[in-house]
């Protein structure tokens, strides 16, 4: 009985500690593109919660380098992030299996790639080789898209485990709808398994206008 509240003690601790530490690194989702910078005063009218501990979550990102001060009293992403972008550029194993491959088809095919990968619930270019520069594409290295359209995301949506498509059902009905995959489960795990099947898939203009994704 003393070792089991023991154990439920330190388990409500470690669930605090994960609770804080999810907090912390939620503020790193404020800083886009669009908003790349913040004071603490803006971050606390975004995010709720007292001032002293919107900045002792920002101290904190700042003491592990992802935050770094700013002029006005506002904050920008660390230096620590261009750290660790370059260790995964050079020793992430999906980069070091796939940019032999990417460089032989690019050149053999004269077509432009994108390897990509799923990330959270949307689909992230990771790395480029591209031949012909006059196409644009919208898919920049980093910038997070959309799961439901365009062949790139399709395919990494039809091989997800089932778990996780019901789980994307159940969050985002109404985009899968107007992506045309389905509006029930039995219509969205149809069309998954036509692609898996199929083994490629083809759209056209799904992402940008002017582009066929393969």
């Amino acid at each position: 009985m003393g070792w089991n509240s023991v154990a439920d003690d330190m388990d409500d601790t470690n669930a605090r500690r994960g609770s804080s530490a999810d907090r912390v690194l939620s503020v790193l989702d404020y800083f886009t593109t669009e908003h790349p910078a913040w004071t603490v005063d803006g971050l606390q009218a975004e995010m709720g919660g007292s001032r002293a501990t919107t900045y002792r979550y920002v101290k904190a990102l700042v003491d592990a380098g992802l935050l770094a001060p700013a002029a006005g009293g506002e904050y920008v992403l660390g230096a620590r992030i261009i750290e660790l972008d370059r260790q995964i550029r050079l020793r992430d194993p999906l980069l070091a299996a796939a940019r032999g491959v990417m460089a032989r088809v690019c050149q053999e095919r004269q077509a432009n790639l994108m390897l990509c990968s799923f990330y959270g619930d949307k689909v992230m270019c990771v790395d480029q080789e591209w031949i012909d520069p006059r196409v644009q594409s919208s898919y920049e290295r980093g910038r997070p898209m959309p799961l439901f359209r365009g062949a790139t995301a399709r395919m990494i949506l039809a091989y997800l485990p089932t778990y996780q498509q019901k789980n994307l059902l159940l969050n985002h009905a109404r985009e899968i709808a107007e992506a045309g995959l389905g509006e029930t489960w039995e219509e969205f795990r149809t069309n998954l398994k036509a692609m898996r099947k199929e083994g490629s898939h083809v759209s056209w203009g799904q992402i940008d206008s002017n582009l066929v994704g393969i």
